[in-house]
């Protein structure tokens, strides 16, 4: 039978299982620090292209907006802020920018519980809060694409 003996290469071994496992532990003490469960309120601005000019009509302020229709509302309608969309049009062999009777660009303030983890913002149900994030939102009569182009901490 031979000797074994305490090497070079178990040692290395032990660092490497005794470090792994400090990091664990070390990561499960600061987790509360990185992740904070309190609720902030967060100003979140989504913009959409082109929207119908009765959809709009149907947007109020203080407004619930949900991401599918039964779950729980993803923020309230604070603001509500349109211009003119504009349709291209083809006279003659001359391409001409008409404003449309139609649709119009609409940007949403909406107000939004949620929470901070790690630099990044999230909704209370997990959804990330992202600038250019899209996210398809709807009301109780419409549902359009929108684009998120603003996140604010608005309160703590």
């Amino acid at each position: 039978m031979k000797n074994k003996r305490f090497n070079l290469f178990d040692l290395l071994v032990i660092i490497i299982i005794l470090g792994i496992a400090a990091a664990l532990i070390f990561r499960n003490q600061i987790k509360d620090l990185l992740v904070t469960t309190e609720l902030k309120t967060f100003a979140v601005t989504v913009h959409s292209d082109a929207i119908s000019n009765s959809a709009i009509n149907e947007l109020e302020e203080g407004g619930e907006m949900y991401l599918r229709s039964g779950s729980n509302p993803f923020g309230t309608v604070k603001e509500i802020k349109t211009s003119p969309a504009y349709e291209t049009l083809v006279v003659g062999t001359q391409e001409v920018q008409k404003e449309s009777s139609y649709f119009s660009v609409l940007d949403l303030v909406l107000t939004v519980e949620g929470y901070e983890s790690e630099g990044s913002y999230f909704a209370k149900d997990g959804t990330p809060l992202l600038v250019r994030e899209k996210l398809v939102l709807e009301n109780d009569s419409s549902r359009y694409s929108y684009t998120v182009t603003a996140v604010v901490i608005t309160g703590e």
